[in-house]
């Protein structure tokens, strides 16, 4: 009997033991999840104010240069003291333009320039190649890659819309707008009244 009871009391501890090890385990999964989904969206956080500017090329007066840009593009409203830091990213080698990363103190004037893009056409002397972007995380990168990937190859199945992927971080979506094509516009043309 004595025999017994301990042989049960050592089974029961040892499925206890077992079952506490499996939920501590999940529970350390959790946590380690949680942190991750934390971390993430303190990145985003931080990079919430942040633009990116490309194939600026590299010279001496990078603040004069980036000012010039960022008060066309803002119709003259930009101040010295809007922009907190500008800083090029990775290592300089000869023929290659650095990416800059330019930190703004507010997200209404990261907006109002992000909106405004449509005006570096404009610029045809030395800033007419630049492009200018969203500071985003490599996991918004990979996901905006996917729906830029998507959107090529519906464009490519269907020659009547141009695919764009349009909107916010995490909000992105794929739009789809109608292409004039040649004949279309040939009819327009003609069908015009002229005066």
């Amino acid at each position: 009997m004595q025999s017994l009871k301990h042989d049960i009391k050592s089974t029961f501890a040892s499925v206890v033991s077992q079952e506490v090890k499996k939920n501590v385990d999940v529970l350390n999964a959790e946590v380690k999840n949680v942190h991750k989904t934390l971390l993430g969206a303190s990145d985003v956080k931080d990079r919430e104010t942040n633009i990116m500017l490309f194939r600026l090329p590299e010279g001496v007066n990078d603040k004069e240069r980036v000012f010039k840009i960022l008060n066309h593009l803002t119709d003259d409203a930009m101040s010295y003291k809007n922009v907190l830091k500008i800083v090029r990213l990775g290592k300089k080698t000869d023929g290659t333009s650095r990416s800059l990363l330019i930190k703004l103190d507010n997200i209404a004037v990261k907006n109002q320039i992000i909106k405004r893009t449509f005006k570096l056409s404009s610029l045809v002397d030395q800033f007419g190649r630049i492009g200018i972007s969203r500071d985003l995380t490599k996991e918004q990168r990979g996901e905006l890659k996917i729906l830029l990937e998507d959107a090529k190859m519906q464009e490519v199945a269907n020659k009547i819309f141009l695919f764009k992927v349009r909107g916010s971080p995490g909000s992105w979506k794929i739009v789809r707008f109608p292409v004039i094509s040649t004949f279309t516009l040939k009819r327009l043309t003609i069908h015009m009244p002229l005066g």
